[in-house]
C-alpha cells in the first residue's frame, strides 16, 4: 500500500503503546479496585457483625454492708431525733448478717452512719436502693419508725411508715443528675418505737443498657 492509499483511509488510527504500559494499567487498577473496595467491605462487616463499641459497664455496689460506721452527735444530720430515741445505737444490735446491714431497734432503736462510695456513680444511671423492715409493732402509741439515706449531704430516701405496719421491701431507682465520685459520704438513719428489725441489702449503681 503506498503512502498516498494510507492518505486516503483517515479512519484508520496507529496506535504505539511501550512495552510497560500494559503492566502499568493492569497495576493501577487492580491497585485502585483494592483500595476502594475495602471501604465499603468494613462497612458492610461492621452492620453483620456489630460494629466495635465500648464494653458495656457492670452495675457496681457503691456501699457494703460491714464498712458502717455510727456517728458521734456533732456529726448526726438527724440529731433533732435523738430527744425522741429510746435506745441510743452503740454497736449492739447494729452491723452486717449475711451481707446485708441489719438494725435491730429492741436494742438499737435510733441510729446513724456513714460510709464512703466504693465506685463511681455518673450521670444516666440509675441509683438502686434495696431496703425492708420486718412487720413492725409498738406499744407506745403514734409510733412511727423512720428510715433515710443522704448522699453527699442531700437526701436520697426518706420513709416513715406508721406503727404498727406489715413488713415491707423497698426496691427503688433514683436517677443520677451530677456525677457521684468515689469517695462520697453516705449517710444511713433509723430510729423507730419498739423492737423491730429494719435491712439495708445494698446500694448499686446501675449504668444505662447494663447486662
Amino acid at each position: 500500500m503506498s503512502f498516498s492509499e494510507r492518505q486516503a483511509r483517515p479512519e484508520e488510527v496507529i496506535e504505539v503503546h511501550p512495552p510497560w504500559s500494559g503492566f502499568l494499567k493492569s497495576w493501577t487498577y487492580s491497585s485502585w479496585v483494592r483500595s476502594n473496595a475495602l471501604i465499603p467491605l468494613s462497612v458492610l462487616l461492621c452492620l453483620i457483625a456489630g460494629c466495635p463499641s465500648q464494653p458495656a459497664r457492670e452495675p457496681t455496689h457503691l456501699v457494703d454492708a460491714g464498712s458502717w460506721t455510727i456517728l458521734e452527735r456533732d456529726d448526726d444530720p438527724f440529731e433533732a431525733h435523738r430527744a425522741e430515741a429510746k435506745r441510743l445505737c452503740n454497736q449492739g444490735g447494729f452491723g452486717e448478717d449475711l451481707g446485708v446491714l441489719d438494725i435491730d431497734t429492741e436494742v438499737c432503736g435510733y441510729v446513724s452512719a456513714v460510709q464512703q462510695t466504693l465506685s463511681d456513680a455518673l450521670p444516666g444511671d440509675q441509683l438502686n436502693l434495696l431496703a425492708w423492715h420486718q412487720a413492725l409493732a409498738s406499744t407506745d402509741a403514734n409510733a412511727q419508725g423512720h428510715m433515710a439515706l443522704l448522699v453527699d449531704g442531700e437526701p436520697l430516701w426518706d420513709l416513715v411508715v406508721d406503727i404498727p405496719a406489715s413488713a415491707e421491701v423497698y426496691d427503688v431507682f433514683f436517677p443520677v443528675a451530677e456525677p457521684i465520685p468515689a469517695g462520697t459520704e453516705v449517710i444511713v438513719h433509723v430510729h423507730n418505737h419498739g423492737g423491730n428489725t429494719w435491712r439495708v441489702a445494698h446500694l448499686k449503681a446501675i449504668p444505662p443498657n447494663a447486662p
